[in-house]
């Protein structure tokens, strides 16, 4: 209880400070090491993902600026009819693509998956361009995926 308070802001100095000092380590100085990194957990026990298939979610582009669901292209630009924001179409899909990536770690991104999560833009030439600026692209024909 009457030990010093140490601030954020001493932290650094502080442990350069016990980088500095050398002490010599004995074999319960091991034990105690072994000991707290068995203990060690990496993944909390508090972390709940909620449980979802990719077919109950709604798929679209989402405005930025409201969070709702976009529903109108005019050339080239997403507007959304709820606050009326207008962007750019390229934006909007690698927004898009990195949802996809955040919700599927393990899905390959395709042109056929980003034109599908999209719902709204139909031309997949268009999403091919944005990934192909965006990306790199791996394999071939109707086997290629971007990374």
């Amino acid at each position: 209880m009457n030990l010093p308070t140490i601030f954020p802001s001493q932290l650094n100095r502080l442990i350069n400070e016990l980088n500095m000092q050398h002490f010599k380590l004995n074999v319960n100085h091991f034990k105690l090491t072994k000991e707290l990194l068995s203990l060690h957990k990496s993944e909390s026990k508090y972390k709940q993902y909620p449980n979802y298939q990719y077919e109950q979610l709604l798929k679209g582009i989402i405005c930025v600026n409201c969070n709702t669901y976009i529903t109108e292209v005019k050339k080239g630009k997403l507007v959304c009819q709820a606050c009326g924001y207008i962007e750019d179409q390229s934006n909007g899909i690698l927004r898009s693509v990195e949802e996809l990536k955040f919700l599927y770690p393990n899905r390959k991104i395709t042109t056929n998956a980003v034109y599908e999560w999209c719902g709204i833009y139909k031309s997949k030439k268009g999403i091919w361009k944005v990934l192909r600026e965006n990306f790199t692209k791996n394999g071939h024909g109707k086997y290629s995926y971007f990374v």
